[in-house]
């Protein structure tokens, strides 16, 4: 089903092939993967798969994690709605203080923070897989032209390191992990390409490529874990005329 996060996630994506900014391509044909991103449209069946078609198939977008998952969605996404209502909450009640009395003539901070529980590998491979699964069986119930298919991956949370003897080289790729390019190519008639972002880059993956690409992955990489702290400061300057507000979220990774 189709929302705000889809059409933003693609529009992520299509931003990237424009800019030619944080785009990793591993396919044989670019100019073709990039003019479906381009032209893709919203699936006028709103609540139906996929989310996104284009001429001879489809889109289909679906967020992954390395938080726990449980029936009632993933961790992360609970806890950041919570943080995001606690800010909100906390700033109007700020804002109603300031309205209710005279200036201070004082500058008024308050923060909230929230620390994120541990994210790592082990619960990343499960989502995917789970995620994946679930949108194959819709994909399976789908008559519509599938010619192409194309599932469009998100990753949400913490950023999953990627170590080499220890040391931090940078973060998690899609095309380094072996496990799951292994598990991809087994979806490769049915899945023709796969893009998976994590908003920091954007990789695309032609799945009948994989067996090539997973001989180019250094055997030594290993994926480690991750959380982060979340703040969100609220700031207003409560002086004589003037009564300005400033919002400020920021992430701080362990």
């Amino acid at each position: 089903m189709r929302g705000e996060r889809e059409i933003d996630c693609l529009n992520y994506v299509k931003k990237s092939f424009l800019n030619n900014l944080n785009i990793l391509l591993y396919c044989d044909n670019k100019d073709k993967i990039r003019n479906i991103i381009l032209n893709a449209k919203p699936n006028i069946n709103s609540s139906q798969f996929p989310d996104f078609v284009f001429e001879n198939g489809f889109i289909e977008h679906f967020q992954v994690t390395g938080s726990k998952e449980t029936k009632k969605g993933a961790e992360h996404n609970r806890n950041q709605s919570y943080f995001e209502k606690k800010g909100k909450d906390q700033l109007k009640r700020l804002e109603n203080n300031i309205k209710n009395s005279t200036p201070s003539n004082k500058l008024l901070i308050e923060t909230t923070k929230m620390i994120n529980s541990e994210y790592n590998y082990d619960m990343y491979q499960k989502s995917f897989k789970k995620n994946w699964e679930n949108h194959i069986e819709s994909l399976n119930k789908y008559d519509g032209k599938k010619d192409v298919g194309i599932f469009l991956i998100e990753y949400k949370g913490a950023l999953l390191p990627k170590k080499q003897k220890e040391e931090v080289l940078e973060f998690y790729k899609l095309s380094e992990d072996k496990n799951l390019l292994r598990y991809m190519y087994d979806f490769k008639y049915k899945i023709h390409y796969v893009i998976f972002t994590d908003r920091q880059n954007c990789q695309v993956i032609e799945t009948k490529l994989i067996q090539k690409l997973i001989k180019e992955v250094p055997e030594v990489i290993s994926i480690g874990s991750s959380r982060y702290i979340l703040t969100n400061v609220n700031l207003f300057i409560d002086v004589v005329d003037i009564k300005q507000e400033f919002v400020m979220e920021k992430k701080t990774y362990e």
